[in-house]
């Protein structure tokens, strides 16, 4: 009987040195991200048991926590760069990136009909800084142009003030009414408001959409709120 206890003990150890040599050694994920500030982001890794050890260079800036083994949660705290590691305890693979953190924004997506200055594809970037930037993207999100932006709210409705650095199709300033919609939304950025704080979702913006009109031209205009990554590089 003692034979069979001995031969079960040893299957087991060899059952488990068989697991670990089987898990992966290598932590994957990116090198560099940009994630905006006021709101939570995730990096998606590979290769990780789960049991991580985090180390952040500067907390100040940002905080990162493991939601899952092949998920972190990135929590920034204000504006800037840094480094941080990720030690598999279980592997001792190690893995590291930097982010930077930037402006709060959000994008919006040209909605069709898709009306001049815009179109069909492009995607608008506001900035939730003190200069109120505003970026042009086309749909494979090379930078158009450069601007500003400015919420306001009339005695019937909210407004949306829109300049261009450059002219396009004529236009270089846009004057608009949010007429239906998503009005919460517009309240919310005129009150400077991040989407989060409505959706409650670090993953992905619930797909709302603003209704405007150009009251010079009657031109509507549809503004879909996606959860698109700003391009790297630009913002500083």
């Amino acid at each position: 009987m003692k034979k069979y206890y001995l031969l079960g003990f040893l299957l087991m150890l060899l059952i488990i040195s068989c697991d670990d040599e089987n898990m992966p050694t290598v932590i994957e994920m990116e090198d560099y991200y940009e994630f905006p500030v006021g709101r939570n982001s995730k990096i998606a890794i590979k290769g990780g048991s789960g049991d991580y050890q985090i180390t952040v260079a500067d907390t100040s800036v940002l905080h990162v926590s493991c939601e899952k083994a092949d998920q972190l949660i990135v929590t920034p705290t204000s504006k800037g760069e840094t480094n941080f590691t990720v030690y598999d305890n279980k592997t001792g693979a190690v893995a590291g990136a930097t982010i930077k953190i930037v402006d709060s924004y959000y994008c919006f997506a040209i909605g069709n009909p898709a009306r001049v200055p815009f179109l069909s594809g492009e995607y608008l970037f506001l900035l939730q800084n003190e200069s109120k930037d505003l970026y042009l993207f086309d749909k494979d999100l090379n930078l158009l142009d450069k601007g500003n932006h400015l919420w306001g709210k009339s005695e019937r409705c909210f407004t949306l003030a829109i300049q261009f650095d450059k002219e396009h199709y004529g236009y270089k300033n846009l004057d608009l009414e949010i007429t239906s919609g998503a009005l919460w939304l517009a309240d919310m950025f005129f009150s400077n408001q991040s989407p989060q704080s409505k959706t409650g979702s670090t993953r992905e913006i619930a797909p709302t959409v603003i209704n405007a009109i150009n009251d010079e031209t009657g031109i509507e205009y549809y503004f879909a709120l996606k959860d698109k990554t700003f391009p790297y590089s630009i913002l500083k």
